[in-house]
């Protein structure tokens, strides 16, 4: 049964923070870890495979009515859950929807909730992370010296979201992730 659950929106520059987090994790028995990287669907696929080669963890793509278990989940389109269960909207502006997946954890009880926000352009993801870090969550962002593009952690930032460098964000998950 999954008590934790770690979110991550990144988008330009993401693909190696990605990899670093899914290789470093152990096999996770009470956490979700769902990521949200903005990737054409064309490539996600690919990308998930390659990530299932290096974890000790199965790589998972959700589809409508997954439901949330302990393990890692790599979203595409409007990916949102309801009740411990994925849904997905294909009318979506980004691929996926950062906000939309960290919104939907808005109001969730039960769950310990870790968000961040990493490297990217734009702002996709820091209202929802916003959100959450209202409602109690614990809420990160990379500096704007650990970025490789420094646009959604700006504005993380700008919204109070405390800043670490993507190593300390990196050990942060893993703890919180025991």
């Amino acid at each position: 049964m999954v008590q934790k659950v770690v979110l991550v929106g990144t988008s330009t520059g993401g693909p190696n923070r990605v990899k670093k987090i899914v290789t470093s994790l152990p096999k996770l028995q009470k956490t979700a870890v769902i990521i949200a990287q903005h990737m054409s669907y064309d490539f996600l696929a690919s990308f998930a495979k390659e990530l299932n080669r290096r974890s000790n963890n199965e790589i998972i793509i959700p589809q409508n009515y997954t439901p949330i278990n302990p393990g890692i989940y790599l979203c595409e389109a409007k990916t949102y859950q309801k009740g411990m269960k994925f849904y997905k909207d294909e009318t979506i502006g980004f691929n996926p929807d950062i906000n939309a997946l960290f919104e939907s954890f808005v109001d969730t009880q039960g769950l310990q909730i870790l968000g961040a926000i990493l490297t990217g352009i734009g702002d996709d993801g820091v209202y929802g992370c916003y959100k959450l870090h209202q409602q109690g969550a614990t809420c990160l962002t990379e500096t704007s010296e650990s970025a490789i593009i420094d646009g959604m952690p700006a504005r993380a930032r700008e919204k109070g979201i405390r800043a670490y460098s993507f190593e300390e964000i990196l050990q942060k998950i893993l703890e919180f992730s025991e």
